[in-house]
């Protein structure tokens, strides 16, 4: 069985974690609360967007989130795992990581700064001239939190999520007191953008001198280990990066495919339905998060089987109750206008166990080398639903989206079962 090179690292740094920051799972449940807060925040400033802004304006808010954060996605290339382990396998060693930080991390710089260009002229296309400044702001807001998320690996490589889930809280924190308080004060899309795109940044600066303060430690690493060639890009990075950005696309392209034959209005509606879908999936991402280190030393598939036996009786349970709650869900959480997304929300019910069930498979099937065979299956993903938007959303609208998504990640779950087989 192929094994990733970066496997050893991967399992080296599981073992200094449990061993230098005793206890592991008081770190543990640090990083959920943090991600917990993360995405509370990211539905609560939603939730009061959709409440205090006029309908267009929340569905360019959508388009521009969107947008970002595949944006983000896109730019971060494989990048957030590699400087992990190479961050890992310096540390574990006593060699002092500063020099390895700055050299991808300027990779990563130099493709924010591409994906904000494209993201640009996007909001030029997409966004009426009035909003293109929001559009641009909300767009820097999600590259900013992507660059963060990658520097906050190096964390990760040195066993200190403590401090990057001290680092998360701050900075969601600081994005839900100013942007709720503009909602509240003096709501505009404007000036919510401006408060959406200061505490990134602000954390990223920090994080900076937070990271180099922490990797100065040991001595210096030898020159040759420093850079990241075009070349190690090209053939230890970008595979796997290509396939979280076909991944990326896939699962939200859809609301492109909505602005277009439907409107904006009809985008922020779908997007309130999708984010409360979006938010559940925080449990499965806990649970890989804690589990991933055993499936990467899993000689066979019994770990996999006992993890996605418990992720698909959560998803059940999870499921059930969307889909008899739809309609009053909406209505309470966003307000009796987006209750007209509650038949949406019951089809997207259906997604939830192959959501969950999906996070385990893919992160197996990475964990055993397969790259290669997740981009595969993610490239007949994006084809899928490509396919299934364009045929469904004309007649259909929201639903149509709705079950273009559940048919992708079926054809996601059938793509990684054939694949884990062969292995």
């Amino acid at each position: 069985m192929r094994r990733a090179r970066w496997l050893p690292s991967v399992k080296g740094l599981s073992g200094y974690v449990r061993l230098r920051h005793a206890p592991g799972a008081s770190l543990v449940a640090f990083k959920t609360s943090a991600d917990v807060v993360s995405k509370a925040v990211t539905l609560i400033v939603t939730v009061a967007a959709a409440r205090a802004l006029p309908g267009a304006d929340f569905g360019i808010m959508a388009l521009a989130m969107t947008t970002g954060w595949l944006l983000g996605v896109a730019s971060d290339a494989g990048l957030p795992l590699y400087l992990a382990t190479r961050v890992a396998r310096s540390y574990l060693h006593g060699l002092s990581t500063v020099e390895t930080v700055r050299g991808i991390m300027r990779w990563r710089a130099a493709l924010a700064g591409v994906a904000l260009a494209a993201g640009v002229g996007l909001g030029a296309w997409l966004a009426p001239a009035a909003t293109l400044v929001p559009f641009a702001l909300i767009v820097a807001h999600q590259l900013f939190g992507a660059v963060l998320d990658t520097l906050a690996h190096a964390y990760r490589g040195m066993g200190r999520t403590d401090v990057e889930s001290a680092v998360s809280l701050a900075h969601r924190g600081a994005i839900a007191l100013g942007a709720l308080t503009v909602l509240a004060v003096r709501p505009s899309l404007l000036a919510l953008s401006i408060a959406l795109a200061l505490p990134p940044l602000l954390a990223l600066l920090a994080s900076f001198v937070i990271v180099r303060r922490l990797a100065s430690s040991g001595d210096p690493e030898p020159s040759l280990s420093v850079a990241l060639t075009a070349r190690q890009f090209l053939s230890e990075v970008a595979p796997l990066g290509l396939g979280v950005l076909l991944s990326a696309l896939y699962f939200r392209c859809d609301v492109y495919f909505l602005e277009r034959l439907r409107g904006v209005e009809t985008v922020g509606v779908y997007n309130a339905a999708f984010r409360v879908v979006d938010a559940l999936r925080l449990f499965p991402a806990a649970a890989l998060a804690v589990a991933y280190p055993t499936l990467c030393a899993a000689t066979n598939a019994v770990p996999l089987r006992r993890l996605t036996a418990g992720l698909a009786l959560a998803s059940f349970a999870v499921a059930g109750a969307l889909f008899i709650a739809a309609h009053r869900l909406l209505a309470l959480v966003y307000g009796e206008v987006y209750a007209a997304g509650g038949d949406t929300l019951r089809v997207l019910a259906f997604c939830v166990p192959f959501f969950y069930v999906n996070y385990a498979l893919t992160h197996q099937l990475i964990a055993w080398g397969g790259q290669r065979s997740y981009l595969v299956i993610t490239a007949a993903a994006l084809c899928a639903n490509l396919a299934g938007n364009a045929w469904l959303i004309p007649d259909g609208g929201m639903i149509g989206a709705a079950t273009s998504t559940l048919a992708t990640e079926a054809v996601v779950c059938t793509g990684c079962l054939v694949a884990l087989n062969r292995r």
